[in-house]
């Protein structure tokens, strides 16, 4: 009779397999090009998830430390600014230069960042005296925000989607893209589990403005360790000939300007709304219809009813490991529990509005009296 494998050995086979084909696309290029991207990946997030969480502790403390008005109208600018020119931005990008693009949209992402949160500790120190002019000082933090934004968007798209892609493309198969794409957003998950933290420790043992300054340096100090991350991956030969693959393929599949056929980004909304399943999409999105996220607003609201820096950063951080949880989570029902993708996303949704009911209640007035 045939012998039957032990217990575990297509497990062990299969992971075997992948460390292979990593080693032999590794071989490939004369640089470690994953571990430098994961630095530039880690220095770039790790900047944006500290202002992430000190930026509507900051505009609350330079509008009163009890209006949220300021810290609504940055949430909401930063929205905005992202729907108009979203698809602009992805169309600069794919139209763009391998080598300048993400460096570009990185220094855009890092110093707007900087030049922010630097704004925004001027201004409080500036009103700690009563001599500030506080629509100005808001204005210019909301306006350097809005530029970090969208080069934050391009340069994921950049490394993420054009970068990542042609880096793993060939002969090893689909686990290197799909272990370096996990491993990446393993790492931003864990920024914004730490990052807070150590925001708010500097908050709490001296001060927002102090914090503010903190904020700028780190991402001060991301662009030029990112910038020699993504450059020592570029000037190897074979990443270099992976990404300009990618990139003039992407252009001869472009439509000529001469076509009089619509583009992708002229028509974003219509080709939105052209999918068959865009009535669920606009579904999931309506439960994001809520300031019942750890965001900026609900930050400051929170810190509005007295809770302290610390203990809204460590929470919001313990929020993170619950969405890290997920990550782990989906893969293991796809893969033990034979459930398909819409059965997992119809129990993750029913889920999220699970969790959404009883902090409603929790949040409102006469749960609190």
């Amino acid at each position: 009779p045939p012998l039957e494998a032990p217990p575990g050995a297509e497990r062990v086979r299969g992971e075997m397999t992948a460390q292979l084909d990593d080693a032999l696309l590794q071989a490939r290029a004369g640089v470690p090009w994953r571990t430098l991207i994961y630095t530039s990946h880690f220095a770039s997030a790790w900047g944006e998830r500290m202002w992430e969480f000190s930026a509507g502790i900051l505009l609350l403390g330079l509008g009163g430390g009890r209006s949220l008005q300021l810290t609504a109208t940055f949430a909401f600018a930063l929205q905005l600014t992202q729907m108009l020119l979203g698809a602009k931005v992805g169309g600069l990008v794919d139209r763009g230069n391998p080598q300048t693009t993400p460096v570009a949209a990185l220094a855009g992402q890092s110093f707007g960042i900087a030049l922010a949160a630097l704004s925004a500790a001027s201004a409080l120190h500036l009103a700690a005296d009563g001599d500030v002019n506080v629509p100005f000082s808001a204005g210019l933090i909301i306006a350097f925000s809005c530029v970090a934004k969208l080069s934050s968007l391009a340069s994921k798209i950049s490394v993420e989607n054009h970068w990542a892609v042609a880096l793993a493309a060939g002969e090893a198969g689909p686990q290197v893209l799909t272990k370096l794409t996990s491993n990446m957003r393993a790492i931003d998950l864990s920024c914004k589990m730490m990052a807070p933290i150590v925001a708010g420790l500097i908050m709490s043992a001296f001060s927002p403005a102090i914090a503010g300054l903190a904020v700028a340096l780190a991402n001060a100090l991301a662009w030029p360790v990112e910038v020699i991350c993504l450059l020592s991956v570029y000037r190897d030969p074979w990443c270099r000939s992976q990404l300009e693959a990618r990139y003039h393929k992407g252009d001869a599949q472009a439509p000529s300007k001469s076509n009089s056929a619509p583009t992708l980004e002229e028509n974003a909304w219509k080709l939105y709304f052209s999918q068959r399943i865009w009535p669920s999409a606009f579904a999931l999105s309506m439960l994001h219809l809520t300031v019942l996220s750890f965001g900026q607003l609900m930050t400051a609201y929170v810190l509005t009813l007295g809770v302290d820096v610390a203990i809204v950063s460590l929470y919001r951080s313990l929020g993170e490991v619950f969405g890290f949880a997920a990550t782990q989570m989906k893969p293991w029902l796809d893969k033990h529990q034979g459930l398909s993708h819409a059965h997992v996303a119809t129990i993750f949704i029913w889920f999220q509005l699970a969790m959404l009911v009883p902090s409603a209640v929790g949040a409102s007035f006469w749960a609190r009296c």
